[in-house]
């Protein structure tokens, strides 16, 4: 919540008035403090009236917020029936204030004055970079439950947030707290009636994962099936309104404070996507629907849900042997290569978005699995998607749009695209595709056209100038891109998250495949689907190859000079067709 906020926020900063060195960073720590003489006599002030009247506007402003708390103290005593819940619900909203108080004031102090092309601002806000990630990782690992899914959703931002954060806070999404069992076991016996052994001949107190909201148990029922039973966290839906009045509350700092980041136009959604995602009966459904939109075709796999042992809280799945689908030693072991795992799991990703419209919008390495596909070795790699507490239904409209679009720019159709965009509401077209697409139309959208052709290739040669030239572009440009975001459909916030996400697990791969043209091709399949668009004649089918057909001759191209490049020098390690690896 706080990440993009402090983005060469340098200007935006800058204030009047004296200043304590609270981080012992500020440069103005560095000034010599002067001397008071202490040999002449301190006389008495009288008060003035303004004072005393400001003095009273101070009181009764104190008085007023200690009324306010005793007054919120009693609410929550009321919806939780227990001030051990409200201590609890206390301390992770003044732990967050707390927090979001020293981000901001860290930013504000040590870049006060600051030239932001200068190396102190780079070095110093590097620094402020790092502690701010330590704090918003400390605060998320205290808090748990929906503050680690903020907290993963940051980490997986390495297309835009600075490297000190997805670093800090990658360490989310291995290192979910998990509870013992006596913590979680009310939450089976409340929601299934009995004790597991009533249910399972084998049942693994100790938890083979853990989320943000919920962890795993490996189980075998009586009749000996392999299962998954996912349980909630007790504390998760208690906790829930507190954390998203904390929430709301940020968004409403944010906007405060940073008026080209008012993303407060979010919130209705995100709360009715959460609350879905805390009703574990709604997930199963999901993952039903899933499962048929899938049926019949076997290279992709939903695992089966067990609704005799599934309920609000407690949901049992088929357990699945497989491997995370950005462990390349794991599935190679098995005979498959990162072509091959990242051309279906695109593929299956993409199917949902264009031709479904059902998609998966938490598809983030840990929920998707590999395995040998059971149908037998000819089928090659299966794909497994897990967890599906977090989907959206797009409307028809909205799907198709969105697929005429994505077709319109891989084919670089710019009429259409333009066209497209102004029927969603959306006027920088050009600025959108980039969010789409996560790579510019033209070199002009990411350097502009003050930007020499010399110095275009010193930055693509220095990660850290290009790097730090696009966010301080960003920071240019943000209030357009918030103008824009807020323009869209907002079906399609979750549509950006799958679609970094997948962008996310190529780059992992080390980009085997083109993402673009499978798109592309998905999108004419939706498209087709709906009766919307279709490719009648044979040259029209002829046309559309040969276009995706070059496109992927060009990919691989770059492909090959991008390797040499690096062998030769000319082009930093860390560099890929999908960006720079974090």
């Amino acid at each position: 919540m706080w990440s993009s906020a402090f983005r060469g926020t340098g200007r935006a900063f800058r204030g009047t008035g004296k200043k304590a060195n609270h981080f012992g960073q500020g440069r103005f720590a560095r000034r010599q403090r002067s001397t008071i003489a202490t040999d002449v006599p301190i006389q008495q002030k009288s008060v003035s009236p303004v004072r005393l009247v400001f003095r009273g506007i101070g009181y009764t402003l104190a008085a007023s917020a200690a009324a306010g708390t005793v007054y919120t103290a009693y609410k929550l005593h009321k919806q939780y029936q227990s001030w051990e819940n409200v201590l609890d619900a206390g301390q992770r909203f003044f732990r967050t204030m707390h927090a979001g108080a020293l981000i901001t004031w860290d930013y504000k102090w040590n870049l006060y004055n600051l030239d932001e092309d200068s190396e102190e601002y780079k070095t110093t806000i590097s620094q402020i970079h790092l502690r701010t990630a330590q704090r918003m990782r400390d605060v998320c690992l205290k808090s748990g439950g929906l503050y680690i899914k903020v907290g993963q959703y940051l980490a997986a931002q390495n297309h835009v947030s600075p490297r000190e954060y997805t670093e800090t806070l990658k360490v989310l999404q291995d290192r979910a707290p998990h509870k013992l069992w006596p913590e979680i076991e009310q939450v089976f016996l409340e929601d299934l009636g009995a004790e597991p052994s009533k249910f399972f001949k084998e049942f693994d107190q100790t938890p083979i994962a853990a989320a943000s909201i919920a962890q795993v148990h490996h189980a075998v029922t009586h009749d000996g099936r392999e299962v998954a039973v996912k349980m909630q966290y007790p504390e998760v839906r208690r906790r829930f309104g507190v954390d998203m009045f904390t929430y709301d509350l940020v968004l409403e700092l944010l906007a405060k404070f940073f008026p080209t980041l008012d993303v407060r136009w979010m919130s209705t959604e995100m709360r009715s996507v959460l609350e879905q995602e805390l009703d574990f009966m709604n997930e199963a459904r999901n993952a039903e629907k899933a499962f048929k939109n899938f049926k019949g075709n076997p290279t992709y796999y939903i695992p089966k849900v067990h609704w005799d042992l599934t309920a609000g809280r407690v949901m049992t799945a088929e357990y699945i042997h497989g491997v995370k689908v950005t462990d390349v030693k794991g599935f190679e072991k098995m005979g498959f290569t990162s072509k091959e795992v990242a051309h279906k799991t695109i593929s299956c990703l993409a199917e949902q978005v264009f031709v479904h419209g059902f998609l998966h919008a938490d598809p983030h390495p840990g929920n998707i699995f590999v395995r040998p596909n059971p149908k037998g070795k000819q089928y090659g790699a299966q794909v497994v998607l897990l967890d599906h507490g977090l989907y959206k239904q797009l409307s028809d409209p909205t799907r198709i749009l969105f697929a005429r679009l994505y077709k319109a720019l891989v084919l670089n159709q710019r009429d259409e695209a333009r066209k497209v965009c102004l029927e969603m509401g959306i006027t920088n077209w050009k600025m959108f595709a980039m969010a789409i697409l996560m790579r510019p139309l033209d070199p002009d959208d990411i350097f502009g056209p003050e930007v020499s052709r010399t110095q275009r290739l010193e930055m693509l040669r220095n990660r850290e100038k290009l790097v730090l030239y696009m966010q301080n572009n960003f920071a240019k440009r943000r209030e357009e891109m918030m103008s824009m975001m807020r323009a869209m459909p907002i079906e399609l916030l979750l549509v950006f998250r799958n679609n970094n996400l997948i962008r996310s697990i190529n780059h992992e791969l080390g980009v085997p495949v083109n993402r673009f043209t499978l798109f592309a091709r998905y999108s004419m399949k939706g498209l087709a689907a709906s009766g919307t668009e279709t490719l009648a004649g044979w040259r029209d089918r002829m046309n559309f190859e040969w276009k995706l057909f070059t496109m992927d001759l060009r990919y691989w191209v770059e492909g090959i000079l991008l390797r040499v490049g690096k062998k030769v020098g000319l082009i930093p390690s860390d560099i890929t067709q999908e960006g720079t690896k974090r």
